[in-house]
């Protein structure tokens, strides 16, 4: 069974009470090699508010690379619990096929929020993922 790429897709580099800092990248590619052509992510900056300041990213036309970042962000934590929460919409021509394509039924389109500025057509597959991140460091068992 293939893991899921969102697994590669985000990595912890520091983790404290009030934020986490991630690194991001594009690890979803087609039999082609075809550049994703929105990558989408919203997060909640370090700021003065509970959440911090809510932020909205798209990159467009990203090729695959496991090595390469999409971008570095700092998350703020939320103050109650120590998690962190990270939003990554997906999308690409159903044609490339790499994404399932959206059914004919709205229940199973995904919803993109509209502070993205990008819409999804007909002819483009998406899938979101809402993460939480945690701001401390897991402890370590052996069994």
């Amino acid at each position: 069974m293939a893991s899921d790429p969102i697994l590669d897709a985000v990595k912890i580099t520091h983790q404290g009470k009030s934020t986490v800092t991630v690194d991001l990248y594009q690890v979803w590619k087609d039999a082609e090699g075809h550049p994703l052509d929105a990558f989408l992510y919203h997060f909640h900056q370090p700021g003065k508010r509970f959440w911090g300041n809510a932020k909205y990213y798209e990159e467009a036309s990203v090729p695959f690379s496991k090595s390469e970042k999409v971008d570095t962000i700092e998350i703020a934590c939320n103050f109650q619990k120590p998690f962190a929460e990270l939003e990554i919409c997906l999308v690409d021509k159903s044609s490339h096929g790499y994404l399932l394509s959206s059914s004919s039924d709205t229940e199973d389109t995904p919803v993109i929020s509209k502070c993205f500025n990008h819409e999804v057509t007909p002819a483009d597959a998406a899938v979101c993922y809402t993460l939480e991140v945690s701001c401390v460091p897991q402890e370590q068992t052996c069994t």
